[in-house]
């Protein structure tokens, strides 16, 4: 299952519109949160699920820094099977 959930996050990484554009330190870190999202979960649904997620975060490489954090929260939250709200608006 691991490595099915590998090949996906590559593919992922390979061909997202943002991802694509992203320097290669921030790559690292979004492929790194990815990873170990998988080592901790393991199943293709919540990798497919995470994805999903990072399709409708990952808006621009400038806003990444941000976007990552929601999407590292995101990841904690389904790890730990906890309801995760990402708006921020008050």
């Amino acid at each position: 299952m691991i490595n099915d959930s590998e090949k996906i996050i590559e593919h992922y990484l390979t061909s997202n519109k943002v991802a694509v554009t992203l320097d290669e330190a921030d790559l690292l870190l979004l492929r790194k949160v990815l990873y170990d999202f998988i080592k901790a979960k393991g199943d293709l649904v919540s990798t497919s699920m995470l994805l999903a997620y990072c399709s409708n975060t990952l808006t621009s490489k400038n806003s990444f820094p941000k976007d990552l954090a929601k999407v590292s929260n995101k990841a904690l939250a389904m790890i730990l099977h906890i309801d995760y709200d990402d708006d921020t608006s008050e």
